[in-house]
């Protein structure tokens, strides 16, 4: 399984990503920021997350998650929903000040992958995806449309240089949702009014 997380914002969907989907050759790598995620870094449904001791500074990010259900390479972008089946929300952890994107703020593989670095929540059929309304207990609430997930095209442009598997997460894209990193207490993030996810953190 592997977990591909695109270091954009919504609103960011680079001109390099459309014009690599409109041509017959493969781009280079570079036309998509991708983050490649061990998968050792999950926390498990129903576990808590422990925080390590340098990131007690650090947040959580919500950010919307898509699975992938079936055996793919080069996708074209008008098949891209047969091979996705379904949604969630996950929390990843964040260092302070730092938005995840490069180049200027980009993590390492280290701090974007260690164990525990992330937290799928439960998931959603992949229609409830049609809009994404997402609110966290810190009483923060955004909603994202397919036309700023670029979900389809995501998985198209990935499939082009990387077979995909039952069982791949792709994380679209960042969010500015945030929730403070407090040991002890427990966060909660909703999709489309249903809890999404409950996260101990330890």
């Amino acid at each position: 399984m592997k977990i591909l997380a695109v270091e954009r914002y919504p609103h960011q969907w680079l001109h390099e990503a459309t014009a690599a989907l409109g041509s017959d050759e493969v781009a280079s790598p570079g036309c998509l920021p991708l983050s490649v995620i061990a998968d050792s870094a999950i926390v498990r449904n129903g576990m808590p997350m422990f925080i390590p001791d340098f990131a007690r500074e650090w947040s959580l990010a919500a950010v919307p998650f898509f699975t992938i259900g079936r055996l793919g390479k080069s996708i074209p972008v008008r098949f891209a929903n047969r091979y996705i089946e379904s949604c969630g929300i996950a929390l990843r952890l964040t260092p302070p000040g730092n938005n995840l994107l490069p180049p200027a703020n980009f993590l390492s593989g280290l701090a974007t992958g260690f164990d525990g670095a992330l937290a799928p929540g439960k998931t959603f059929p992949y229609a409830a995806a049609a809009d994404m309304h997402i609110s966290t207990s810190a009483g923060e609430q955004l909603t994202l449309t397919p036309a700023e997930l670029h979900i389809e095209e995501t998985v198209a442009l990935i499939s082009r240089y990387m077979m995909l598997k039952m069982g791949d997460i792709i994380i679209p894209c960042v969010t500015p949702l945030r929730l403070p990193v407090e040991t002890g207490t427990t966060v909660t993030v909703t999709l489309n009014t249903d809890t999404a996810i409950e996260l101990k953190l330890r």
